[in-house]
């Protein structure tokens, strides 16, 4: 499902509607544009007197608590709660990859909430963290590296055959001594920091596990070219512990860098079952491994909450400060005219109806129905851009007035703002079906490795396997 920009959904019709809709709902003497404009612009001042602009409830904010200072849902704090649960200073992955990965990838204005949040001190600015191989590199044979690390995570291989890869991986011992021991942990909490709103979050350290799961990639096969099968695994099991930890995180985005770092470990895994050093008993043992990983986690809530709370977030920001539209690629004569002139409440309620529909299409039994459900969306989201286009919303805002034109523009404001917003839901759905497809061809694979080795040729069928492998 393709999301389209604001710039191709509706140009410069819907600064019409709200224009038209916001200087005929001024009084009889703010007729003109210009008049318009200075009125609302005093709004973020008005309606913070008169209280919040939207009414907490289940069908508008869908959360009740917790409520900041001015009475309005604290999402990212509703967020870190949920994922704050049963986590101590001994359980949590995070305190050790903070030794990992210094304090860097936290911007300094945070650094001090994040790891207050924490529970510990900020480490050091310097210190033995993990390096990655574009910092280790020089200038000009960084493409080189990045071509030895792909080769070296494609087959077994040893030290002599890319000696400033084996270097790199050497002088990250420590770090990824740690990594491994990190993954022992049950719990991985990374704090939200930022916002609100909520899309301003930032999502620490989530480039860097990729980093590190390629590192053991490349590692394990270079184990397993020094025959060192036993070290390898625990590489490879690493990396899939790295994912489960990471699919704990509230964002849909967590949710996909947990598949990517499993994937990375099944890639290797893929290529390591082809290979003429992986014995019988190896083979079975690495399939037994995988057998025996959880599975992650459906991406399903992580939409339906985290993603719908991103859009009824920066909705409220909106109706709060007119003036940070723009953040949210909306055009500046919007972020001065919407103001008190729109029904915030209709738009959370307008927003949330396409979000219960991502939900529903999300629950469907079987891929088919998921995927009609969503060329559906898709579909009605088209018309959606269409429904921008001629007078007939700019004449139903001049026929309107009082509290019809106020719900009309919210409704308005929230079409606007699902057409920005609504996430491609489609292709994430795709990628974890595709994650649960490869762990089977994986297991799949060891199986056949294991019967080849015992018998010198592949089965025939599959069903020879059963029940032996």
């Amino acid at each position: 499902m393709t999301v389209p920009k604001w710039s191709q959904v509706v140009g410069c019709q819907l600064v019409l509607i709200l224009l038209v809709a916001a200087t005929t709902a001024a009084e009889p003497d703010a007729s003109s544009e210009k008049e318009a404009l200075q009125k609302n612009e005093a709004a973020p001042e008005d309606n913070a007197a008169s209280g919040p602009l939207v009414t907490v409830g289940k069908d508008t904010t869908v959360l009740t608590e917790p409520l900041d200072e001015e009475g309005y849902v604290d999402y990212v704090a509703h967020l870190n709660q949920v994922a704050s649960k049963g986590v101590t200073t001994k359980n949590n992955a995070a305190m050790l990859l903070a030794q990992v990965y210094g304090p860097t990838d936290i911007a300094e204005e945070f650094r001090e909430d994040y790891y207050k949040r924490l529970g510990i001190d900020p480490p050091p600015a310097e210190g033995d963290y993990f390096r990655d191989y574009l910092m280790f590199a020089d200038e000009d044979n960084v493409e080189e590296i990045e071509q030895q690390l792909e080769t070296a995570s494609n087959r077994p291989w040893q030290a002599d055959e890319f000696p400033r890869l084996a270097e790199w991986l050497a002088a990250n011992e420590k770090p990824l001594a740690l990594t491994i021991e990190a993954s022992q942990r049950p719990k991985l909490y990374y704090p939200l920091i930022g916002g609100p709103p909520l899309v301003a979050a930032l999502l620490p350290n989530l480039s860097n596990a990729r980093h590190l799961a390629k590192a053991l990639a490349a590692r394990a096969m270079l184990r397993m070219g020094e025959m060192n099968f036993k070290a390898a695994r625990e590489d490879l099991l690493t990396i899939h512990r790295l994912a489960h930890m990471h699919d704990q995180g509230t964002t849909p985005i967590a949710a996909l860098v947990a598949i990517a770092l499993d994937r990375i470990a099944l890639n290797v895994e893929t290529n390591l079952a082809r290979s003429e050093l992986l014995i019988a008993d190896q083979a079975r043992q690495m399939q037994r491994d995988i057998a025996a990983l959880p599975t992650l986690s459906p991406i399903q809530q992580r939409i339906d909450q985290t993603e719908r709370f991103s859009f009824l977030d920066s909705a409220i920001w909106i109706a709060r400060n007119p003036k940070d539209a723009e953040f949210f690629e909306l055009p500046p004569t919007i972020a001065k005219i919407v103001g008190d002139s729109v029904d915030w409440n209709e738009t959370l309620r307008y927003g949330n109806g396409w979000y219960d529909r991502l939900a529903a299409a999300l629950e469907q039994p079987d891929y088919r129905k998921q995927k009609a459900a969503f060329d559906e969306i898709d579909r009605d989201l088209q018309d959606l851009a269409k429904n921008f286009k001629g007078s007939e919303r700019v004449t139903k805002l001049l026929l309107s007035s009082g509290n019809a034109r106020r719900k009309l523009m919210g409704q308005t404001t929230g079409e606007l703002l699902v057409a920005i917003m609504l996430p491609a839901i489609s292709s994430a759905n795709d990628a974890a079906l595709r994650h649960v497809a490869q762990r089977r061809l994986v297991s799949t694979s060891f199986a056949l490795a294991a019967y080849e080795k015992d018998h010198g040729m592949y089965p025939g069928e599959l069903e020879k396997l059963v029940p032996d492998y």
